[in-house]
């Protein structure tokens, strides 16, 4: 649910002048690399899209997708962090199931590539969070449900916000000028109606599905 939520937001985010790579809600995946004059293998860890394939991933090398990188003009993608917990249940007939998680907006921005000289995290925060605050209604099968985000707050500007992935230096550097970053913690409010229809229903069987 929280993303069937969270793929509403797309438009919205890929719209921003600014931001170049939008990633959606994440995963972490783990690969492992050789490393080092010992051929060392190292197991690394990635945010990735949770609408990458496996092919996409290890083979098109989408593993690297939302990485700090000096090609990149940016880089903007959710995390969970916590798990979708129960709130209340509520109504008149006691219908409405309210569900609630915390996530996260990371951004990564290359100053000189988007003609800034000087740091812009403020103007470009505020801009993100007037964009996801508000309530949103997904299409399709889960069309009975509404998410609605909340600013809750902004962590601390440290390497901590990248904590769930093993970058080297190379990605440390990263996070200094001419670079900036940025985190936005939002809570995300799901309302299920209990008295609808939530049928998964198996369609003609595809033989071969493409990884």
């Amino acid at each position: 649910m929280i993303n069937s939520i969270i793929g509403e937001l797309k438009d919205k985010l890929t719209a921003l002048s600014w931001v170049e790579r939008y990633g959606g809600l994440v995963q972490s995946v783990n690969k492992v690399e050789v490393v080092g004059e010992q051929q060392q293998r190292v197991m690394k860890t990635f945010p990735v899209s949770s609408t990458t394939s496996g092919k996409e991933c290890w083979e098109g090398g989408k593993y690297q997708a939302l990485v700090p990188n000096s090609n990149y003009s940016s880089v903007v993608y959710f995390e969970q962090m916590n798990p979708l917990t129960s709130v209340e249940i509520s109504g008149i007939k006691k219908g409405i199931q309210s569900l609630r998680a915390r996530v996260r907006l990371v951004a990564w921005m290359n100053l000189p590539k988007l003609g800034f000289s000087d740091l812009r995290t403020d103007l470009a925060a505020m801009q993100l969070i007037t964009a996801v605050n508000g309530v949103y209604q997904p299409t399709g099968d889960l069309s009975n449900i509404r998410g609605k985000f909340e600013f809750l707050e902004m962590p601390e500007r440290s390497a901590a916000i990248f904590s769930r992935y093993t970058y080297g230096d190379e990605v440390q550097n990263l996070l200094l000028y001419p670079y900036d970053y940025f985190a936005l913690d939002f809570y995300l409010t799901i309302l299920v109606n209990l008295n609808c229809n939530y049928t998964l229903t198996p369609s003609t069987p595809i033989n071969c599905i493409e990884l």
